[in-house]
Order: structure tokens, then sequence, then C-alpha cells
């Protein structure tokens, strides 16, 4: 929250920007053209600033991320999501940009004409910082994030004991690096990433072995760090890594397993197949894996492995186009992707895995407010669950987005019960484990809650916001509000946007006897919800705890939210 305050203030002294045929206006963090207009978030709305400052020079994804979250440590996810927020604001579109284009291998650059106003186009040059005020400001506002971030990390990552990594501590630990595209369209960055992430999940199954989330292996795209210092970063033994290239109907994808302690290559392949043979690649990068690291495979795991998700190529594409537009999170982009997600049952009606991933964005767009019929779209979604469920009782995936439903159903025991499905069957699974979290939080096992986010965390070293939400919440459950404040203003850092940390953060700041923080913490969530007050806000969150339910609800009303 800090690191909002203080880049909302660097901007006030910043003046407007033209863009093409918009107007930015950063001191009111306003984007207009015409009648329209879009308020950014603070951390958008200085990404947004820098790439102006820096039009028509491409900037580096490493850039930009240690630019705009300069002392906090965020998912490769952080930089993509604020990238689309701003596309969506300019109604830009990746295939065809006119504001801002990806650079394959490399990262954005603003294309737009820029113009600045007169005090800053005294002091503009290309290719270098157009407003030095905002410039200079911002280094010294990078040393003040450096400082808080290390402070609120090195704070707020030990209060509690911690697990160990893995009930088998033993367990060889990989870490799967996002392959490099290396076709010429860098649109097709979705199929080297679906590649990576399916090898992943493949290998999460696995009870002798440890692999790290895609979350925390993807941060490292383009960063120029050695496979030592990686795998430090990420407590691996091994790392893999590879590069894809599609053309027409071929795919060439080459791969190879690294010892993260010296650096040497164990084995390194090249594969020249057709599309179609895609699953049958997979299933042999992760048989040489399993060989070269002597893994013992179960007859399950065995029998597990050899059970792909679909055998229809295109519907397998399309599932992964349809993630580009999840990770908007915006109401058109979710609408999108549950378009596309139908395409691929039509295209295989066996295909469980896209039921549950349609399953999952129906219920976020019954509660993100974005169906005008919630309960019926939740019904939908809890059909299609159990649906994909029906078809593939044995993956994790399915059995997460089971579990996801359940709980916005209300229905904790059976929700509980999914979830422990899916992290049996996939050990490795962080975000299981997560999301199990939350409910045990939302069922008032507060002290379970903390284990569990822990040991996602140790699968998840570079974790989202909402593990940190998690711990936050829990904390304040137990009554430790300072360690509360510093898990919840974390999770917010990396997520401003989202609804449940602020509503905690609130309720916390009034047990922390600050209230001007809780009355300034409404403003902030009502200037983006207006509609939430202490009548609906048990909606975003279902809390049948009814100590906790009653203490959250005390203190909003104590901070002044409205009835």
């Amino acid at each position: 929250m800090e690191a909002n305050r203080q880049i909302a203030a660097l901007l006030a002294a910043s003046e407007p920007v033209t863009i093409g045929k918009w107007t930015f206006h950063a001191d009111s963090l306003l984007l207009e053209c015409g009648d329209n207009s879009v308020k950014l978030e603070p951390r958008v709305a200085y990404l947004l600033y820098f790439l102006a400052e820096n039009a028509g020079v491409p900037v580096s994804r490493a850039e930009l991320t240690d630019r705009v979250w300069s002392g906090t440590v965020v998912g490769d996810e952080a930089l993509t999501t604020a990238i689309n927020k701003l596309r969506n604001a300019f109604g830009d579109e990746s295939h065809h940009p006119k504001v801002i284009k990806t650079i394959p291998k490399v990262g954005y650059q603003l294309i737009a004409d820029v113009v600045f106003t007169e005090s800053i186009k005294a002091e503009a040059k290309p290719g270098t910082t157009a407003n030095k005020k905002l410039a200079y400001a911002g280094y010294a506002m990078i040393g003040l994030l450096v400082i808080a971030g290390t402070l609120l990390l090195t704070q707020g990552m030990e209060p509690n004991e911690k697990l160990p990594p893995l009930e088998t501590p033993d367990n060889p630990i990989i870490a799967v690096l996002p392959f490099d595209n290396m076709s010429s369209d860098p649109d097709q960055d979705y199929l080297s990433d679906g590649i990576s992430e399916d090898i992943i999940t493949d290998l999460s199954q696995l009870k002798n072995l440890s692999v790290i989330a895609r979350n925390s292996s993807f941060a490292y795209r383009d960063k120029s760090l050695n496979v030592q210092d990686i795998g430090k970063d990420l407590g691996a033994k091994y790392l893999l890594e590879g590069s894809v290239r599609k053309s027409g109907n071929q795919l060439r994808i080459t791969a190879q397993l690294i010892d993260a302690a010296t650096g040497h290559h164990l084995w390194a392949d090249r594969y020249d197949r057709e599309l179609t043979e895609i699953f049958a690649l997979q299933d042999e990068i992760t048989d040489r894996i399993v060989t070269a690291l002597s893994i013992k495979l179960s007859d399950d795991e065995l029998q597990r492995l050899s059970q792909k998700a679909t055998n229809n190529f295109e519907a397998y594409d399309l599932t992964l186009q349809a993630r580009i537009f999840t990770a908007t999170s915006t109401k058109e982009g979710y609408a999108r992707a549950s378009e596309i997600y139908r395409r691929a049952i039509m295209l295989d009606p066996g295909y469980a895995r896209a039921y549950g991933l349609l399953s999952v964005a129906l219920t976020r767009q019954s509660r993100l407010g974005y169906s005008d019929a919630p309960g019926e779209t939740l019904d939908r979604a809890f059909e299609l669950a159990q649906k994909a469920v029906s078809i593939d009782p044995d993956s994790p995936q399915v059995q997460w987005a089971l579990g996801y439903v359940y709980m916005y159903k209300n229905q904790f025991t059976e929700a509980v019960d999914a979830l422990e499905r899916a992290v049996s069957l996939s050990p490795s699974y962080a975000d299981g484990y997560a999301l199990l979290a939350l409910i045990k939080n939302e069922q008032g096992y507060a002290e379970e809650a903390i284990r569990l986010v822990e040991k996602g965390i140790d699968l998840n070293p570079n974790y989202s916001w909402d593990y940190l939400y998690n711990l936050g919440r829990a904390h304040y459950a137990l009554g430790h509000y300072q360690k509360a404040n510093q898990y919840l203003q974390q999770s917010l850092e990396r997520n401003e946007a989202v609804v449940s940390p602020r509503i905690f953060l609130i309720a916390n700041f009034v047990k922390l006897d600050q209230l001007d923080d809780a009355e300034w913490e409404i403003i902030q969530l009502q200037s983006g919800h207006p509609e939430i007050n202490l009548s609906n806000v048990i909606q975003v969150l279902p809390l049948i705890d009814e100590e906790l339910r009653s203490n959250v609800l005390a203190d909003l009303r104590t901070a002044g939210m409205t009835e």
C-alpha cells in the first residue's frame, strides 16, 4: 500500500502526455479519449508512463519489472497482466497492435505517437527518459521501495516456524523453465508456455519428485541469470529448459536437463514432429527426465502419465489460447475465454480439462458480477465441474476446479474433499495447497491454513498475492495483527485490484487502532467497487465461521463502511 501511495504521489507531479488519440493525465491516473475515460491502477499507470518515456524503444521485461515492481518479488504474470490491462484500456490488440507491441525475446515497445506537454518536451530525447523530474523522483522512489520491500520481506516472511519443504525431503527438486518461442510469430508464446506447463503438470503427479510451481519458474523468463543462480533461488537441484519452433504443421522442440549446482547438461535432445504428435512428445520428455533422475514410478503413476487430457491438438491449442484472455481478469476476457473453451469441448466432448477450465471461468464471472444471472451461472459452472470429474476423476486440475466451485457454493466440506484429492494426485500442486488453505480459512481453521500456505510457498517461492492474503487473514483470526498487517499489505502490493485483502486490511487497521488508515482503505476500496457495503460484503467473503464473520463485520462498521 505504501508503494501505491508513493507511485500516486510521484505521478501527481507529472504533466499530461498524449499517446496516439488518447491523453493520459498522470496526476489523476485517467486515460481519456473523447467521451471515453479509464482510471488506471497506480502501478499500471506508472508502467504506462515509463513506456511513454521510452516510446519507440523496446524495453525488456526484466527492466519493466525491476522499475515498476522494484523491491517486491512478483511472478512473471504480474507484468503480463498489467500489459493486458493497458491494452484493454486502449482497445489495443496484441495481434495487430497500434499502441503496445510485443517484442519477442525482449519485452514491449510503445509504438503510438507520444507527445509530452511543452515543459516536458524541452527535455525529451529519443530513446531516453523524457520526463527528467519523473525519472529522478522515480530513482528516489525505487530506493524507498527497495528498503521498504526488504523490510517487509525480511520481517514478514519469518513470523512462523517453517515447515519442512516436503513430506519427503529427500526427493529431488526440479524446476521447468518456460520454453523459448523460436517461431517467427510472437503470438505463439502461448504454445511454448503450454508445453512447459504440461510437463510441469505431468511431473507434479510423481510422489518421488518435487516440482517447483509454474509461477515461480516462469518468473525467470528473459532474466540474465545463470542456471546456478536460478537453482539456488528456487531451491531446485535440476532445471529443464528448452525451445519450441512451430512452422505450419511441423513442430521442433529442444529440451535439456541441467544439474543446477554444476551447470552440466545431464541430457539434451531435439525432436522434430508433426503437431498431432505433441502429446506423445511430451510423454517422451517426461520419460527422459524420470529415467535420468532414477525416479521409481508406481503402477498408478504409470497409468496416470499414460492418460492424456485430449488427443485433439486443435482443442488443446484453443484451451491454451483462452488462458491469454482469462489473464486479463476482465468481463470481456472471461466471456471470450468461455467462448473458446466451449469450442474446445465441441471439438472433443471428452476433454475433461476444458470442462474444468470453463467451470472456473464461469465461477469467476458469477462472483465478480460479470453475469446478469450469477446464481444460474454458478449452477452451470457446478454442472461442468461435475462433468469434468466424471470424465477424468484422476486429473488434479479438474478436482481443483470442482473444489473451487464448491467453495463458492458454500459447500466447504465437499470443497475440502475435492482439494485433498487434488493434492493427493499431485503432491507438488502448490495452488492446490493454496486453495485448500483458503477454504480452511473460511472454515475458521487458521493454524491449519498457515501450514498449508507455507507448504505451497515451499513449492512456489515466487508465490502470488493470494498466498500472502491467506497468511494475513489467518493471522488476523489468530489475533496476530502486526503480522497480519505485513502480509495483507504485501498481498496488495502484488495485486492492488483484488478486493478480499483490502477488506481484511481495513478490519485489521481497526484492531491496530489505526482508524485513519482504515478509512483511507475504504475510500480506495469503494472507488473501484462502489457497490460494496456491509450488507453484501459476505457475498465477497463467504465466511462460515460465525466468530470470524462477526469480528470482520464489527471492524468494518467501526471503520465507517456503510450498511
